[in-house]
């Protein structure tokens, strides 16, 4: 198994579950720097880009798209898959006249995109980390208040200025307002620390799109 972008949060997650579940597993890091205390996650294989991978593999985890997208497409053996489940690059993937033909099984290409429910796997992650199977690999941890220095500085992902696991937030439980009128438009406008967290986020959730840092994925909470 292939997986690129493995040196984000996505990443970190999809390196150890395939781990876990026996895969023979590569992991791609966009620059030498990205693989640090990757390896200690259990990938058989560290890269850089596609650089190293000489044979064919089954399947393919890519989060970062554009033209390592259309690379790895020529990785993947006859009956493999593509599960494309970011796009970090923030480029098109262009795929030549005919490329996508083979001989022999289909090699398929599909998104992950499923979230109607996933409470069971939710809680079989959670099972996983207090195993201690499961690394959360939480890289920053601050207030509501705060962002990230990916969010504040906007850097693309090829910058290397991305947090490198998952960032967690932390919220004073408080009662919340009876409802949105009763906050000012600015107050709830903007991440507080101040008001229940089912509150704020059905506020925003009302208001506008988010977009996970890392994927660029836009979603409503």
């Amino acid at each position: 198994m292939l997986i690129t972008g493995a040196a984000g949060g996505v990443g970190r997650y999809a390196v150890q579950l395939a781990a876990l579940g026996g895969a023979h597993v590569i992991a791609s890091v966009g620059s030498p720097a990205r693989a640090d205390g990757l390896a200690e996650l259990g990938p058989d294989e560290v890269v850089i880009g596609l650089d190293g991978v000489d044979r064919p593999v089954d399947l393919i985890l890519d989060n970062v798209g554009g033209p390592q997208l259309a690379a790895a497409w020529k990785l993947l053996a006859p009956g493999g898959g593509v599960q494309n489940i970011g796009w970090a690059s923030d480029e098109p993937a262009v795929f030549e006249p005919y490329s996508l033909f083979s001989i022999g099984p289909a090699k398929t290409m599909s998104t992950f995109g499923d979230v109607h429910e996933v409470g069971p796997d939710l809680g079989t992650l959670l099972g996983f980390v207090a195993a201690g199977r499961l690394s959360p690999e939480v890289d920053w941890r601050g207030p509501m208040t705060a962002t990230t220095p990916k969010a504040r500085n906007r850097a693309p992902a090829s910058a290397g200025l991305a947090p490198r696991g998952p960032c967690t937030y932390s919220v004073r439980y408080v009662n919340a307002p009876s409802s949105a009128a009763s906050m000012s438009s600015a107050t709830a406008s903007r991440p507080q620390d101040h008001i229940s967290p089912s509150e704020y986020f059905r506020l925003q959730a009302a208001s506008k799109l988010w977009t996970c840092a890392n994927c660029k994925l836009c979603f409503r909470l």
